[in-house]
C-alpha cells in the first residue's frame, strides 16, 4: 500500500484500469430493476422479523421500509418486532438518483404459544384476528381474586372456532 487515495465509481468499485487509475467520465448510477421484498415470516409475537430488500440492477440504492404498524426503518436488511399478531404489510421502496421502486411482502406474527401469550388487563377488550381455523391466539389474563368471572365474546366469525381457557401453568 502507497498510502495513495483510489478513487471509487459510484458502485463503491475501484477506479484502476491496466494498473492505472481510470479517472473516465463521469458513471451514471444505473436504474433500479427488479426489487424483491421477503421476510423470514411466520414470526412468533414479540420475536424479531428479519427482512431483505434485493435489486436486479441499480448503484447506489437507498431503502426505506414501512412495516406495516406505523413503524419505519431503513437498509436492505432490517429487523423490526411486532407487538401485535396478526397479518401485516411490510413496503419497502428502493431510490436512487435515477428512479424508485416499491415492493412489498405479507409478514404473519403469530400468537400461537403460551410462550408468546398477549398479557391483557382483566377489563381490556381484546381484538384478534383468526384466518383460518388452524389460527390461535394466546392471552395472558392476570386473575387476582379467588372465584373470578371471566367474560369472553366473540363476535364476526368466518368459520366455526374453538375457545379454550386454561388454568395458569404452576
Amino acid at each position: 500500500n502507497t498510502g495513495e487515495i483510489i478513487p471509487f465509481d459510484l458502485a463503491k468499485h475501484p477506479r484502476v484500469l491496466n494498473g492505472v487509475v481510470d479517472m473516465g467520465a463521469y458513471e451514471a448510477p444505473r436504474v433500479i430493476t427488479g426489487l424483491r421484498a421477503e421476510s423470514s415470516s411466520p414470526t412468533p409475537l414479540g420475536r424479531p422479523t428479519y427482512f431483505t430488500a434485493t435489486v436486479t440492477t441499480g448503484d447506489a440504492v437507498d431503502y426505506s421500509w414501512a412495516f406495516g404498524d406505523g413503524h419505519a426503518g431503513s437498509g436492505p436488511t432490517p429487523q423490526h418486532t411486532y407487538t401485535r399478531a396478526g397479518l401485516h404489510r411490510a413496503v419497502v421502496t428502493a431510490t436512487n438518483d435515477i428512479n424508485t421502486m416499491v415492493a412489498s411482502t405479507w409478514v404473519s406474527v403469530t400468537n400461537d404459544s403460551r410462550e408468546a401469550a398477549q398479557p391483557v388487563s382483566s377489563t381490556a377488550t381484546v381484538t384478534g384476528t383468526l384466518t383460518s381455523i388452524n389460527d390461535t391466539d394466546w392471552y395472558k389474563v392476570a386473575i387476582t381474586e379467588p372465584d373470578s368471572t371471566i367474560s369472553v365474546t366473540l363476535t364476526n366469525l368466518s368459520a366455526d372456532f374453538d375457545l379454550l381457557l386454561f388454568a395458569p401453568l404452576i
